[in-house]
């Protein structure tokens, strides 16, 4: 059986996108059609309606090119297990309450079981060492 891979949002915008400009923004586009194109075939893909919802928004070329690679993808609802689990990972410490968003992704791929969560979804912090303040 093929690895279970929740893709999230900024995979298929990255995807979906118009080539950029920024070079690392465009690095990260050429990264993730190489990975589109040649490992996507190795895995079960698949998406909650959180990720469908996102998709739906901004430029209506982009939202079509995203619809698109929906298509490609398995959808599974987001229901009342998923919202308690994205509920527990907003607290200080874990994902602050302006990525709850996130969280629901997080969430959705553990509830799911997924065997990986593919995002660009990432933060730096301005603290050293784990914990740290």
């Amino acid at each position: 059986m093929k690895p279970k891979v929740y893709v999230e949002t900024t995979v298929l915008s990255y995807l979906a996108a118009r080539p950029s400009r920024d070079a690392v923004t465009a690095g990260r586009q050429v990264i993730t059609r190489r990975w589109w194109e040649t490992e996507r075939e190795k895995y079960n893909l698949v998406v909650s309606e959180a990720v469908e919802a996102e998709c739906e928004c901004g430029d209506p070329e982009t939202v079509k090119r995203r619809q698109e690679l929906l298509d490609e993808v398995s959808l599974f609802p987001v229901d009342q297990r998923i919202l308690e689990v994205a509920k527990l990972l907003v607290v200080p410490g874990a994902i602050p309450m302006k990525a709850g968003p996130d969280a629901v992704h997080i969430a959705a791929a553990a509830v799911e079981e997924c065997d990986f969560l593919l995002t660009w979804t990432f933060a730096t912090s301005q603290t050293s060492g784990f914990g740290a303040k």
